[in-house]
C-alpha cells in the first residue's frame, strides 16, 4: 500500500475564515436521510473500477437505486462513489 504525503510550501496561501459559508454536516439530525444508510453484511471486493469495495459493518449511503433490476445500487462511502451489490448490504435503521 502506498501513502502520499501532501505538503504546503512556506508561501502557500491559506484561505481566511471571513469568506467561509456555513456547512451542513451529515450528522445534522433534522436533515439526515436515515432511510438510505445501509451497512455491509459481508466483505466485498469490487471487481471493476466502478464498484465499491467495503468490509462487513462499513456504512454506505445509497445515492440511487436506478440499477435495482440488475441487483446493484449506487452508493457512497468515505467520499468514494460506486456500484454496490444490494444483496451484500442491509438497512442500518429500522424506519
Amino acid at each position: 500500500m502506498c501513502f502520499a504525503e501532501e505538503r504546503l510550501s512556506s508561501n502557500a496561501e491559506v484561505p481566511s475564515n471571513e469568506s467561509q459559508e456555513e456547512v451542513t454536516t451529515v450528522s445534522d439530525s433534522k436533515n439526515t436521510d436515515y432511510a438510505n444508510f445501509y451497512q455491509g453484511l459481508w466483505d466485498c471486493t469490487g471487481d471493476e473500477t466502478d464498484e465499491l469495495t467495503f468490509k462487513r459493518g462499513d456504512v454506505i449511503y445509497i445515492i440511487s437505486k436506478e440499477y435495482n433490476r440488475f441487483g446493484w445500487w449506487v452508493g457512497e462511502m468515505k467520499g468514494t462513489i460506486g456500484l454496490v451489490p444490494k444483496a451484500y448490504i442491509m438497512e442500518m435503521y429500522d424506519i
